[in-house]
């Protein structure tokens, strides 16, 4: 266990006050939770208690996700993927620092005054490579509470599951791919073809795959093994027809997916008026 620079005292101390957990903050500055609290005590920071976000003057809207409508679904959805809810009742998403205007969208969905930071990360625990991230905490017992419902609980990784209700809603299935999943090109010696990937846990990829056979009955895409989780592929056909269904007159989604997106669709629109020319 490393000695904590003065920055990292200063850092740990800011993001206290803007609702990071002990728990959380030891974990990622290789501490304990007791170190962190005797920092607290030291600078005289009020601790947190259970109405910490009312305390400190942040506002937002706890009844966001009670009802299912197209935005809710889709956060839900990117919260699946690439948010996380902690046990301290606090919601968090770090995003890479180009994808800040995502934040600044999940913000205003969340009627939040809460601040967005943007600091270094490292790329992984094993590189010692940086980048800047951008990262929204916002803190609520009754909006972790609800998410729950939807399966947004602590440690989903490997046991992340689509909820009834959501299971074949398309916004949500957005929320998800822009959160885990990829937009790209597969090229083959006879040609370029677009793909659609996704990540995550196994049950959830298996609702996926339930999901685009509603759309493209005729997908023989499987789930397969991805080092210590699960992915799923979709090529060619299936991979347009369902960038149609996600991303066609979407109100919300990550900006640079929407734009893969619409490459996408303006590729296979021009491909068909070609083959009907010719």
């Amino acid at each position: 266990m490393g000695r904590l620079s003065e920055s990292d005292r200063t850092e740990i101390i800011r993001r206290y006050k803007d609702g990071e957990s002990t728990r959380a903050l030891a974990k990622e500055f290789g501490c304990s939770k007791n170190t962190i609290l005797k920092m607290i005590e030291r600078e005289g920071v009020e601790k947190h208690s259970r109405s910490f976000a009312n305390r400190r003057g942040y506002s937002v809207n706890e009844y966001a996700f009670d009802v299912i409508t197209p935005d809710s679904a889709y956060w839900i959805g990117f919260l699946m993927a690439d948010g996380c809810v902690q046990k301290s009742n606090t919601i968090t998403i770090c995003l890479s620092e180009k994808d800040t205007a995502h934040l600044e969208k999940f913000k205003e969905f969340l009627g939040s005054t809460n601040k967005i930071h943007t600091q270094m990360a490292n790329a992984n625990k094993k590189s010692s490579k940086t980048y800047l991230s951008s990262r929204f905490i916002v803190g609520s017992i009754r909006l972790c509470e609800v998410l729950k419902r939807y399966g947004i609980v602590p440690n989903k990784t490997f046991i992340a599951k689509a909820s009834e209700s959501l299971v074949l809603n398309k916004h949500f299935w957005r929320g998800v791919i822009d959160g885990d999943g990829c937009i790209s090109w597969h090229k083959r010696v006879y040609g370029i073809y677009p793909r659609l990937s996704l990540v995550g846990s196994e049950l959830l990829l298996q609702q996926f795959r339930n999901f685009v056979k509603k759309i493209y009955p005729n997908t023989n895409s499987k789930v397969i093994p991805n080092r210590n989780i699960f992915q799923i592929e979709f090529c060619g056909k299936a991979a347009v027809a369902i960038i149609s269904e996600l991303y066609t007159n979407a109100d919300t989604a990550l900006d640079r997916k929407a734009a893969a997106a619409r490459e996408v669709l303006a590729f296979a629109a021009e491909r068909k008026n070609k083959r009907q020319k010719g």
